[in-house]
């Protein structure tokens, strides 16, 4: 069954640690955009006293419970009809509009002092405490939403003649936004995969040959993992990103050349580590062009919606 040919579909994404629960995924791709050394946020967003998660995670459940009881569940999407969305879509703005207040309360806390105890326990990453941007914290903690119709479909024109062309117009447009921004954000996403999964390998070949004694390191496992690279990155690479391709281009040549008994070498380990260095300074680089040619198909902008 098709949703959006019954109503308008309404999609809410609420993105916030649990207590006792570390970040995954959703961490990480934060601070591989702002920066900030994703665990430290991991560890703090989950240190958080209970006066600042407890809101959150109550108007959490309020606006998941409001969207489940006010609309009618398809493919485990919220529908609304028509005829309800401007009272609906009000009250979801009142309790959003509350979740990003306590999450404002967390980082004005941060930034006021109130979290210094939680700060300071942060044990291995205690460092790095002086220069971490509380605004960060901020990202830790998000939500957002999409709205999506199929308003050609016959079983929505008895409904949409009982709403005004105004709304129609509003909402053709604000789904239009949506499907133009969700677009932009698998770029980025596809992008931050990239970055994210190229400078992981790239910092363990630098970490690992910068030790001075070579007894130990499991040199096989490193191959392997630069291999892997090389190997999946070219096919993750749709958007034919210059700057990839010239950074695996590199490596492939420049360290995947090496077998793990070469690794022993001294000379080899100078060698492999002061490319990886270069190579990563230069993939970094935002001066560096990065010419793409996106592959992807283009968001459909063309909506019959009957005015």
């Amino acid at each position: 069954m098709n949703a959006v040919k019954f109503g308008i579909v309404f999609d809410v994404k609420i993105r916030k640690p649990s207590d006792k629960q570390k970040m995954k995924d959703a961490t990480n791709k934060v601070a591989s955009e702002s920066g900030a050394d994703k665990k430290m946020i991991s560890v703090l967003a989950n240190k958080l006293p209970a006066r600042f998660y407890q809101p959150i995670d109550s108007i959490a459940q309020k606006i998941r419970n409001y969207c489940g009881q006010n609309s009618i569940t398809i493919n485990d999407k919220f529908v609304v009809l028509p005829e309800y969305w401007v009272e609906f879509e009000r009250n979801y703005l009142v309790m959003r509009a509350e979740f990003n207040l306590h999450v404002d309360n967390i980082v004005k806390a941060c930034e006021n002092g109130e979290l210094d105890t939680e700060m300071n326990s942060l044990g291995d990453f205690k460092d790095k405490v002086k220069s971490f941007n509380c605004n960060d914290l901020r990202n830790a903690f998000s939500i957002s939403e999409s709205i999506d119709a199929d308003f050609s479909s016959p079983y929505l024109q008895p409904l949409l003649a009982r709403i005004d062309n105004g709304l129609k117009t509003e909402l053709s447009q604000r789904i239009k936004n949506d499907a133009e921004r969700e677009y932009h954000q698998a770029l980025s996403d596809i992008s931050s995969f990239l970055t994210i999964e190229i400078n992981h390998v790239l910092n363990d070949v630098i970490e690992r040959t910068s030790r001075a004694e070579s007894k130990g390191i499991q040199w096989k496992s490193l191959v392997e993992k630069v291999k892997d690279l090389t190997d999946k990155i070219p096919q993750y690479n749709i958007l034919n990103d210059s700057k990839v391709s010239k950074t695996i281009a590199e490596i492939y040549t420049k360290i995947a050349s090496f077998d793990a008994p070469e690794f022993k070498d001294e000379k080899i380990r100078t060698t492999v580590n002061n490319e990886a260095i270069r190579i990563m300074n230069e993939f970094n680089n935002p001066t560096v062009s990065n010419n793409t040619t996106p592959v992807i198909s283009p968001v459909e902008t063309d909506l019959n919606i009957p005015v």
